[in-house]
């Protein structure tokens, strides 16, 4: 699949491995040779591109590329980005492939993260786990991390955290869902979203079936279409209070796109357990 999946000024993402000028195109931070200069003493500087590289020449290739607009101008080159990777020895999986979402900030607004994630291959959607599969953070005040530390932490949410994730998804595609824990479920979609904004739609909108494979309402499949309804948009509405048209704008924010997905996986769980 040559064709972009997505192609924004802030995020890139083909059906091939990008390139490190694709990547440079969208996420300049992934680059950067030092912290911004708001950075005290106690900060101590983990490189993207140094464990990247390593990660490369590992066998790893890079999916997926963002990075989000900082509120100053002067701290752009720096801010918070994000990696979508996986390995070719990990493409066997029939509905999709697992991922290494790697995520960092040379400004303060983010710590390296590794987190465990699964990429859809019918529908194009990236998900995250949430915190009952922790992630690998290092933390800019404890010291340098050599990339064969970052290198070791790829390695190990292979060996820990996916087993773990596949786990889950297979409990869920046996798990049925009430119309009531799916509204609910969407419900937390939206709050996840736009907090206590009013939404340009209704949470009922988010269970909207796109393709007969999703249509049994198993709570992995009402999981994957709030997911890439809430993430994607592309649908219209209209304004309650006007009856505007308006077309849902894609989350393509690295904040945001973390917080949505990880909330989102968390509250799968939670429905899980309660099942």
């Amino acid at each position: 699949m040559a064709r972009p999946i997505i192609n924004s000024p802030r995020m890139l993402r083909t059906g091939q491995p990008l390139t490190l000028e694709q990547i440079k195109s969208v996420a300049p931070a992934v680059f950067a040779s030092g912290p911004h200069e708001s950075r005290g003493p106690r900060y101590a500087y983990v490189p993207t591109i140094a464990p990247l590289q390593t990660l490369l020449d590992s066998g790893w290739h890079v999916y997926e590329a963002a990075q989000q607009r900082a509120r100053a101008a002067d701290r752009d080159p720096y801010t918070k980005h994000m990696l979508r990777m996986r390995k070719e020895s990990l493409t066997k999986h029939t509905d999709g492939v697992p991922e290494v979402i790697l995520i960092n900030g040379h400004d303060g607004s983010a710590s390296y993260r590794l987190i465990a994630g699964y990429f859809r291959f019918v529908c194009c959607n990236g998900l995250m786990v949430g915190s009952h599969i922790s992630s690998f953070t290092v933390r800019h005040t404890v010291g340098p991390q050599t990339s064969d530390e970052v290198l070791r932490a790829g390695e190990k949410t292979i060996t820990e955290k996916f087993p773990a994730m596949m786990e889950q998804m297979e409990k869920w595609r046996k798990i049925t869902l009430s119309d009531a824990a799916a509204y609910s479920l969407a419900k937390t979609a939206v709050q996840l979203r736009y907090g206590d904004t009013v939404p340009p739609f209704k949470p009922a909108e988010l269970l909207l079936v796109r393709r007969d494979a999703d249509r049994a309402p198993t709570l992995w499949n009402t999981l994957n279409r709030i997911q890439e309804n809430i993430m994607g948009g592309g649908w219209e509405t209209r304004s309650a209070m006007f009856g505007r048209k308006s077309t849902v704008r894609p989350v393509e924010r690295v904040s945001a796109v973390a917080k949505i997905n990880g909330g989102l996986w968390d509250a799968a769980f939670q429905l899980a357990e309660e099942a």
